[in-house]
């Protein structure tokens, strides 16, 4: 191999990344000696320095008797306690799963698969990326191998990226390191500017493709494992600049990158040298340089187009966006920490953490050192760039007289005036339209183009197409079921999720030999009566919620491919799609099963002539039938909003709408929810929406039963209308007898007549109560509500000419 300096950097990452073994967890006593033994056959010495040491106060918690040989404490593999990382729960499988693997067979594949990627790079550079890129995946199950059997709440991957990242950070002897954060936007302004499915489709890409433009940059010059969140490994953006390096990445990864998917959010956090004060002017450039060449194709496409144009208003349009915010933090003396959190955050409890370092120190314990307090520099970090992002700088918004053509506003609503004229035929009409846009809008239209993406929908009228109640129908400008639906979901709490306010307590995930040791001394135990009540809040925690959100926003699509959907957005736990009226319901439902990983859903994955398959229970994710990695778990929750629109509707409308819904899902049905806002052809908006589940049954799979027994039955769905009609005052103490009465006379059986209308009373009891509790409202409104959205199941499903 070439060693330069630069290589020396790369090799010194290589034993950061492999200074703990993956197998460390089953033979904690020897593991420094396989570390060595598997970096020889990579021709590399094993090192070890103060990065392991700051590593290690990041991500976990202080123990006593540490530095005393006698005393110190050892939990056997057989002890460790297996943990989910943000439930705390026990993963009693995964762990069974482990007791059957030979570590010397573990070791072998790990050195073989090593030796492989070494043989395939030729640099100690190419080496280290590839190694990073294929980490998690030598090992099956690897993501659940506890860094510390004591404390098992995070993986050895977890533990071996923040020690590489820091590895980059070190000065001589020391590590200098600092915590980096970028974002940009307007993000909902950007993606709600859309009349055609490609727009809706490039404003959420052209976020992701800006933000990593950033991301290259820090990933290019320290290494991808510095970026702590968004989850990178598996990303399409990231394989392209690797294997554009030379990388050979040999790619054991189980799920193919999509490429044609908006896959990150617009904000990222970064271990970084405290030495390198450009980094985030870097970044900056990188996102303006991205744009500016964005910019500079659609000039050029647009100068040989028949389209009108204004250039010198395009070129001072393009000024105006991105909007860039950094915020920066540095891993300082543990006094200067500490004195800061407690001038800026009242309540902070880093006066407790501190005397507690204090006491374990005295028993044997390792000193605090910079990574002890990172839970709290993430807060300082955060906390200045919302501090940026309220004190947000627009520029000022001024143009000279315009041209003819060139005096109206953006139709979007931008805020700006139009700088382009998009002439479009509507053949069904027989008319020509206009879109008149400014810069931002104008790249939107042409991005995909400019990119070389073909993305899965033309219009909105190909979604529609979808509908099964169209596909007996031979003639595609004819549809029984004309509409669509814009479907937006999000997780709940995501950003307490973030700053760890649901991470599990410290004493559901250390194991009890650890706190048996806390009760020796009466300090100790006021040391432990503290500790036991802070939240695993760590690098790991965050690498961690990162790499579930990517993994999920990874397969998310496969999901929308199954219900004939066109995934637009999935960045963490954010989605963006485009579906069928029919199938949406289904969709969204089988999204927030998967993303919390506790109920059990299964994703099939074609990998050539093989089958992937996914499936999630208990808050796990199985890969062919073997532990692969957490999912959120059982109290990580979703809300969507649903907009059901006919497919000529404004789209930009239906955004917003479906937006108001989602809002609505939060504040109005208690999160964990959905809305669904139907816009029918007369204008008239129709609200409905529902908890997921209401005593642990599954209310859209009950909604979609109630609806095909009345089928089965032949019981109108009118009988629907005709219970919705009346004032339910008049029945409340004989509703159960007006319910039978209405729905019985078209059932013909006896025995389907009864149990048919037994369901449908029971399912409607528990939706009555539900809107009772949750919504306050009165045996009406509660009964109201309860048709209401049994009647817009049946009109998504039907469509509104049935």
């Amino acid at each position: 191999m070439i060693v330069s300096e630069r290589e020396e950097f790369w090799k010194s990452k290589i034993t950061a990344l492999l200074h703990d073994p993956l197998v460390k967890a089953f033979d904690v006593k020897n593991h420094e000696n396989i570390a060595g033994e598997i970096l020889k056959t990579l021709g590399i010495k094993k090192t070890r320095g103060e990065e392991d040491r700051l590593a290690s106060a990041m991500d976990r918690f202080p123990i006593p008797y540490e530095k005393d040989a006698k005393k110190q404490i050892h939990v056997s593999f057989d002890e460790t306690l297996f943990v989910h990382p943000f439930s705390g729960e026990g993963l009693p499988e995964v762990k069974s799963f482990f007791q059957n693997q030979k570590v010397e067979e573990m070791k072998s594949r790990l050195i073989n698969a090593l030796t492989k990627l070494k043989e395939k790079n030729d640099t100690y550079e190419k080496l280290f990326h590839s190694i990073w890129w294929n980490l998690p995946y030598i090992l099956e199950g690897s993501q659940f191998l506890p860094a510390d059997t004591r404390i098992a709440n995070h993986s050895i991957i977890d533990h071996l990226d923040v020690t590489s990242a820091l590895k980059g950070c070190v000065e001589g002897k020391q590590v200098k390191a600092s915590l980096v954060a970028v974002a940009i936007g307007p993000v909902q302004e950007v993606i709600a500017q859309a009349r055609k499915v490609k727009d809706l489709w490039a404003g959420s890409y052209l976020l992701s493709y800006l933000i990593y433009g950033a991301i290259e940059v820090v990933g290019k010059k320290y290494g991808f494992d510095s970026i702590i969140s968004p989850y990178l490994r598996g990303n399409y953006f990231v394989k392209e600049t690797l294997e554009s390096m030379g990388v050979d990445l040999e790619d054991l990864c189980p799920v193919p990158p999509r490429r044609e998917v908006a896959s990150l959010p617009n904000l990222f956090v970064a271990i970084v040298p405290s030495s390198d004060e450009e980094i985030l002017k870097e970044c900056e450039e990188a996102i303006r340089n991205r744009w500016k060449t964005i910019v500079d194709e659609t000039k050029e496409k647009l100068s040989k187009s028949e389209f009108l144009f204004n250039e010198h208003s395009f070129d001072y349009q393009s000024s105006l966006f991105p909007d860039i915010q950094t915020s920066k933090v540095s891993f300082d003396e543990p006094e200067r920490i500490v004195e800061t959190v407690r001038n800026l955050f009242t309540g902070s409890g880093i006066e407790d953490f501190k005397e507690v370092l204090k006491k374990v120190s005295e028993h044997a314990g390792y000193k605090e050192n910079p990574g002890t307090f990172y839970r709290y520099l993430h807060r300082l970090l955060t906390s200045k760039l919302a501090a940026r992002k309220m004190a947000r700088l627009f520029p000022g918004y001024e143009e000279d007289v315009y041209p003819d053509h060139f005096t109206d506003a953006d139709d979007f609503g931008a805020g700006v005036r139009a700088c382009a004229v998009f002439k479009d035929k509507d053949i069904e009409k027989d008319i020509e339209k206009e879109d008149r846009l400014g810069t931002l809008n104008t790249v939107k239209r042409f991005l995909p183009e400019i990119l070389n993406i073909r993305i899965k929908f033309d219009s909105t009228t190909d979604v529609a197409r979808n509908n099964q109640a169209n596909k007996e129908i031979e003639d595609p400008e004819k549809f029984k079921n004309g509409y669509i639906a814009v479907l937006l979901m999000d997780g709940d709490r995501m950003g307490d999720w973030m700053l760890g306010e649901n991470a599990p307590f410290l004493e559901k995930v250390i194991n009890p030999k650890v706190i048996e040791m806390f009760q020796e001394t009466d300090d100790l135990k006021y040391a432990w009566e503290k500790l036991k009540e802070f939240k695993t809040i760590q690098p790991a925690y965050h690498r961690g919620v990162s790499r579930t959100l990517g993994i999920f926003s990874q397969l998310v699509g496969k999901i929308v491919d199954r219900h004939n959907g066109m995934l637009v957005y999935s960045g963490g736990d954010d989605v963006l799609a485009l579906l069928p009226a029919d199938s949406v319901l289904e969709c969204a439902n089988d999204i927030r099963k998967f993303f919390s990983g506790h109920l059990e859903y299964e994703i099939e994955i074609e990998s050539g002539s093989d089958v992937e398959r996914f499936r999630s229970e208990n808050g796990v994710l199985y890969h062919n039938d073997k532990p692969f990695a957490p999912l959120m778990g059982r109290a990580a929750t979703m809300s969507a909003g649903i907009a059901i629109v006919h497919h000529k509707f404004p789209l930009q409308v239906a955004l917003k709408i479906a937006r108001e819904a989602e809002k609505r899902a939060k504040n109005v049905y208690g999160r964990n929810a959905f809305c669904v806002t139907q816009v029918k052809r007369s204008g008239q908006m129709i609200f409905a929406g529902s908890t997921w589940e209401i005593e642990e049954e599954d209310v859209v799979k009950r909604s979609l039963k109630i609806l095909e027994e009345m089928k089965n039955y032949n019981v109108s769905h009118r009988s629907l209308y005709k219970l919705l009609s009346p004032d339910f005052s008049l029945y409340e103490d004989k509703m159960e007898k007006f319910v039978e009465f209405t729905l019985r006379r078209s059932i013909h059986s006896e025995k389907s007549k009864n149990e048919f209308i037994g369901n449908f009373k029971n399912f409607l009891s528990r939706l009555l109560a539900y809107y009772k509790n949750t919504k306050k409202s009165s045996f009406d409104e509660a009964m109201r509500e309860a048709l209401e959205l049994l009647i817009m199941v049946y009109s998504m499903k039907r469509g509104e000419s049935q």
